[in-house]
C-alpha cells in the first residue's frame, strides 16, 4: 500500500477521533467546549505534525540506508569481479608457464629417448592421469571452495 494513501487514512482517522472529542464537549455544554476548544485544535495540529515529521524521517532513513546497502554491494561486486579477473590472469600466465615447461621437458625427454614424439606421448599422459586423480578426489571439493570464497567477499571477508 502507497505511504501517502496510508498517511491520509491514518488523518482521517485522527480527524474522526478530535471530532468525536469535540462532539463529546459540545454536548456537555457550550462553556465547557470552549474552555478545550483552543486545546484541541493545538493538539490535533501538533500530532498532525508529528506525523509527518514521523513519516519524512522515515523515507529519509529508507534512503539513506538503500544508498548505503547499494553502495556496500557495489563494492562487494567489485571485489568479486577483481578477484575473478585474478584469478583468470593467474590462471593464464600459469598455463603459459606450464605450457613451455611441458613443451621443454617434451623436447628433452624426447632428445634422451631419441624420439619426440614419444616425448610428448609421455607428457601428455602424465597430464591426463594428474587430471583423471584431481578429478576423482575433488570433483566436490573445487566447486565447493569457489562457493566459499564467493560467499567469503558477500559477507566482506576478505582472505
Amino acid at each position: 500500500m502507497d505511504y501517502k494513501i496510508m498517511m491520509e487514512e491514518l488523518r482521517k482517522k485522527i480527524f474522526k477521533n478530535f471530532d468525536e472529542i469535540e462532539k463529546s464537549f459540545i454536548e456537555k455544554g457550550k462553556e465547557e467546549y470552549e474552555k478545550v476548544r483552543a486545546f484541541l485544535l493545538l493538539t490535533k495540529q501538533l500530532v498532525l505534525y508529528n506525523i509527518d515529521l514521523f513519516v519524512n524521517e522515515s523515507q529519509a532513513y529508507i534512503h539513506k540506508q538503500l544508498a548505503t546497502l547499494e553502495s556496500k554491494l557495489t563494492q562487494q561486486i567489485a571485489a568479486i569481479l577483481s578477484s575473478i579477473v585474478k584469478v583468470f590472469l593467474l590462471l593464464v600466465f600459469g598455463s603459459f608457464v606450464l605450457f613451455f615447461i611441458s613443451v621443454s621437458g617434451a623436447i628433452l625427454l624426447g632428445d634422451v629417448l631419441s624420439n619426440t614424439a614419444l616425448g610428448f606421448l609421455i607428457i601428455a599422459g602424465v597430464y591426463l592421469v594428474l587430471g583423471i586423480i584431481i578429478y576423482k578426489i575433488s570433483k566436490d571439493k573445487i566447486q565447493a571452495f569457489f562457493n566459499n570464497i564467493i560467499i567469503d567477499r558477500l559477507h566482506g571477508r576478505n582472505n
